[in-house]
């Protein structure tokens, strides 16, 4: 079973928002929202996602839009 961690995008470092995330999903309003395995949700609003990598199944959220 493949999980995934899910950062916000700081200057500095990436901070972790959750650990064990089962699922994730931008609902029509825009929010990003968070499934962890034992089904738990983490709904955040204001981010989009700025990268996910399957291959150290990480996703990292960005405050904000599109930032050029």
């Amino acid at each position: 079973m493949c999980l995934s961690s899910v950062y916000l995008e700081e200057s500095d470092n990436d901070v972790p928002v959750v650990e064990e995330a089962s699922s994730l999903r931008v609902s029509e309003s825009g929010d990003v929202e968070i499934t962890t395995l034992f089904g738990e949700t983490k709904v955040l609003k204001g981010y989009t996602i700025a990268e996910v990598d399957l291959l150290k199944n990480s996703v990292v959220l960005r405050e904000g839009g599109v930032r050029t």
